[in-house]
């Protein structure tokens, strides 16, 4: 796996003729791209601390020499919350665009897509997330992520919260015209938010599979957990490791494809609790409650185990409490937190997380059905970092 090729899919995961495209460097393409959809004024969407970083601006130099105006929004919350969007609905107000761009995490990829919508359909954010039959189109959108692990550039959602409640959207009109998932934009991530990308992007794939165990989801789902396994710890040890980068963009990209079949199961659960709650982020609370999730599990996943022990064999195939407990070896490896009071849960907030967990996040689709009484277990081996319960 040492050929970095640039990659160009016409598949799920893209507005109908749109594209998903991953290669070194291709960013610069930008203009290029924006001016085959539209001659108008682009809005950017932007992480702020791309802005910090100035890293957006050989993209603005490419929209310039296609000839494009643009403006840029940059206030983009790390958790985005609906009341957080109406500085961006009075710009849409007050400037007509022809097309999004969002650059940034998961967290401005998500705006940029509900702004595409909210900006064709003359709708608030708070009336979108209200009636999702108000999503009847959507500007092009080109989407640039920063980081390797979200999967938003691919993905036909919008997460926003309201209060302490995390919401979604979901439509085909949320996908991005182009996805261009350029690793080289990766490169400046610190190693703590490459680990907690990476450990969300195999969440993905690995709940994807066990939501909706399909041919199609474990062939995408396995090579995502190959590659996280493989190139993970090499890029938290070395940023600029251009193949682990590579590597793990893609990893991203597949994990994705993978959980728009199956959806979330615990792991994102408390995640989102986790977020709301203590100020985790999405991908440490993931990384951590994924293992426990398999250990869930268990006994209705044993092929799906089975899989798993083969892709991540070394001498010889893993048994299912190796797996299990290999996935908790890597969150350690990245030098993440591997139990609740790591982030600031004490034991007294269990009963209530459970409560939360099963009430407001409950998982239709997890193989084991779960109680009250089974989450407060779950939580508890979560706390005490006891894998086997």
């Amino acid at each position: 796996m040492s050929e970095l090729k640039e990659l160009s899919i016409q598949f799920p995961g893209c507005k109908p003729n749109g594209r998903i495209r991953l290669g070194m460097g291709i960013a610069s393409q930008l203009g290029i791209e924006l001016s085959a959809l539209t001659a108008g004024r682009v809005l950017f969407v932007i992480d702020p601390v791309i802005v910090s970083l100035s890293a957006h601006l050989p993209l603005l130099t490419s929209v310039e020499q296609a000839g494009l105006a643009y403006d840029i929004f940059s206030e983009v919350q790390p958790e985005p919350h609906l009341d957080g969007m109406k500085p961006l609905e009075e710009m849409l107000r007050a400037t007509a665009y022809g097309a999004v761009v969002g650059l940034g995490g998961g967290s401005a990829l998500d705006t940029a897509k509900l702004v595409a919508v909210m900006a064709y359909t003359g709708c608030s954010a708070e009336d979108i997330f209200a009636d999702q039959k108000r999503i009847t189109g959507s500007l092009p959108t080109v989407l640039l992520p920063t980081t390797s692990g979200t999967g938003s550039e691919v993905s036909p959602y919008s997460v926003m919260s309201d209060g302490t409640t995390k919401k979604f959207i979901n439509s085909p009109y949320l996908y991005a015209t182009v996805a261009m998932v350029d690793p080289e934009l990766t490169v400046s991530m610190p190693p703590r938010v490459t680990a907690a990308t990476g450990l969300d992007a195999l969440t993905h794939g690995v709940e994807g599979m066990i939501g909706k165990d399909t041919p199609y989801t474990r062939a995408l789902s396995l090579q995502c957990v190959e590659l996280v396994f493989r190139y993970l710890p090499l890029a938290v040890a070395d940023g600029s490791d251009r193949e682990a980068r590579y590597y793990l963009s893609l990893a991203s990209v597949l994990g994705m494809l993978a959980y728009m079949q199956g959806g979330g199961l615990y792991a994102h659960s408390l995640s989102y609790i986790l977020t709301t709650d203590h100020g985790c982020p999405h991908g440490v609370g993931c990384g951590m409650a994924l293992p426990y999730t398999l250990q869930l599990n268990r006994d209705h996943i044993g092929d799906i185990l089975i899989a798993l022990g083969k892709t991540l064999a070394d001498d010889r195939p893993l048994t299912a409490d190796e797996v299990i407990t290999r996935f908790a070896a890597l969150v350690k490896t990245v030098g993440l937190p591997c139990n609740l009071p790591a982030v600031g849960v004490t034991e007294a907030e269990l009963d209530g997380m459970a409560e939360t967990l099963v009430g407001r996040y409950f998982r239709a689709l997890n193989p084991r059905r779960l109680t009250v009484a089974d989450a407060r277990v779950f939580l508890q081996a979560m706390y005490d970092e006891t894998i086997i319960f």
